[in-house]
Formats: C-alpha cells, structure tokens, sequence
C-alpha cells in the first residue's frame, strides 16, 4: 500500500511540475555537500555529478561511489538517475567489532582476516519539484521523491536487494546581503521518510532523515552577477541524521546515528564546481571519521 501511494505522488507531482502551477528559481548558492537544497536545475539543462564517499570506523572502512545524471523538466521540476558502486573494504578486528550481522557473516566467510567486495549495487530515479519559491520571509520548498532499484540481493551485505522508497522535503532561506542579490549565507533544511525493503534476515527498518546545512561566502571577486558564484569559496557547516521509525524482532543496524561535516565548496567555472568534506559520525559505535569529495558540471542543451 505504501508503495502504491509514493508511486502515485511521484505521477502526481510530475503532472503538477508540467502542468506549471509554480514558478520556482535556483537557490543562489545551490545544495551544500550531502544534504539537499529547494533549487531544480533549470529547463532544458542537464546536470552530471559524480561523488566519492569514505567512512573510516575502527573495525572496517566502506567506499561509496555515485554518479547522477539530472534533467531539468521545467524550471520547477527535475528527474533523475543515478547508479551506485558500493566497495566495503573489512579490517582485522572483526571479532571485536559490535554484534552486527555483518560482521558475524564476513567473519563466517573469511575468518578474522576481513574481506573486500566491490560491485555495482543499486540505481536511484527520482524527481524533485520545487512548489514554494523563496520570497521575503518564506523559504523556497521542493518536495523530492526517490525509488532504490536493487541491482543486487543482500548476500554480500552491501545493500538491501529490496526496492526501497524515499520522500523528503527540502526548504532553503538565504539571510543577509552579501554581493549583489547573494545572501551572507544560505540555510538548507531536510526532513523525509524512507521505507527501506527487507530481505529474508530483515536486519532493516525504516528510517527517518533530517539534515540542516549552512553555507559561508567569502573571498568572492570578479563575478558576474548574471551567473553563479564563482573565484571564492563557501565555506559549509552540516547536520545529516537518521534514526529508526520502528523496531523489529532481528536486530536493527544503526538504528540512530548524526553525521556532522565541515567542508568548502567552489565553483571554478560558473558551469562546474567541487565541494569536499570532512565529518564524525555520532552513533553507538563512534568514533567513526568521514570524508567526502563530488564535482558537478552543467550542460546547456
């Protein structure tokens, strides 16, 4: 039932979005590094970004790679695909590590000398609609709705293997006067509901995320103000959490953990820029330590 009513709000927001009910705008500065903000790409633009992140934990550290390719539909409505290469590379200290499921599996597979999966696992599609524009007090609002398309099963313990669907929603507010009609900084918030599939072991349960990120200008020169930010750096500060909704008979992985990250962001043309970052995790298993580095470019079509 739930997968129908997020398949159906998925239709609805498109026809909506084509329909054009809303006139929306980017957000000056655009998203920060891993949440998301209420900017879409602009019509007729294609957005590619690829972004590479590592979480180092004591026991074992674990790669993510994605590479997204998004469309601007209308000014206020995009789609978009992005495969997911995940490599979870295990330690040697598997025996000492909390009492996981993974880690029980790894060490029944490979003993205690940790093991190293790479492969193809999962595609996200989605799109995202932006339905409130930024205006004095109001923040600019996008509601954004995803489907994970397995592409392999739970056996090697690096996804799922089930359909997983998300819905968030995303608000943006810039504060101040800065260069221009730039803000002093831009506030991006997350809040969004994902219903996770669960394999035969169910060790998954489905989980809330919220965020909160702020974004710094400085050492801005030389812009043209027709065109994004660019020759200065964004200095980003950011909140990314998740926290189970439901409690299941199995154990549950991670049922709460906050990310907290300290990046910058640079656009090095008005059309392509990089942003990196660097992070702790919160959770019952800390410290673990995270990093992050994507680049994006735009194509006028």
């Amino acid at each position: 039932m739930k997968k129908t009513l997020l398949i159906l709000c998925l239709v609805s927001i498109m026809v909506l979005g084509t329909a054009g009910l809303a006139f929306a705008k980017d957000t000056k500065f655009g998203p920060p590094i891993i949440n998301d903000d209420a900017g879409t790409v602009s019509k007729g633009t294609l957005e590619w970004g690829t972004g590479v992140a590592q979480t180092w934990d004591s026991s074992f550290y674990t790669t993510s790679i994605i590479t997204a390719l998004t469309y601007g539909i209308t000014d206020h409505l995009e789609a978009y695909v992005a495969p997911c290469v995940l490599s979870a590379v295990w330690g040697d200290d598997l025996h000492n590590s909390p009492a996981d499921p993974r880690y029980a599996a790894l060490v029944g597979a490979y003993g205690n000398h940790g093991a190293v999966h790479q492969e193809f696992t999962d595609i996200w599609v989605g799109t995202k609609y932006q339905f409130l524009e930024e205006k004095g007090n109001i923040p600019a609002v996008a509601a954004k709705l995803r489907l994970k398309i397995p592409g392999k099963s739970d056996s090697k313990n690096l996804t799922t293997g089930e359909l997983d669907e998300d819905i968030t929603l995303c608000a943006t507010k810039g504060f101040g006067k800065s260069l221009g009609p730039f803000p002093k900084l831009q506030v991006d918030a997350n809040l969004g509901y994902r219903q996770i599939g669960n394999p035969d072991n169910r060790v998954y349960a489905d989980e809330v995320r919220y965020g909160a990120s702020v974004m710094y200008p400085f050492f801005f020169s030389g812009f043209s103000l027709k065109e994004a930010p660019w020759k200065g750096f964004l200095l980003v500060g950011e909140l990314v959490g998740r926290t189970n909704s439901s409690r299941s008979t199995h154990i549950v992985i991670n049922e709460n953990i906050l990310d907290a990250y300290l990046g910058i962001k640079q656009f090095i043309t008005p059309l392509f820029y990089y942003k990196l970052g660097l992070g702790n995790r919160i959770s019952d298993d800390s410290p673990d330590y995270l990093g992050y580095l994507g680049v994006v470019y735009y194509f006028h079509l």
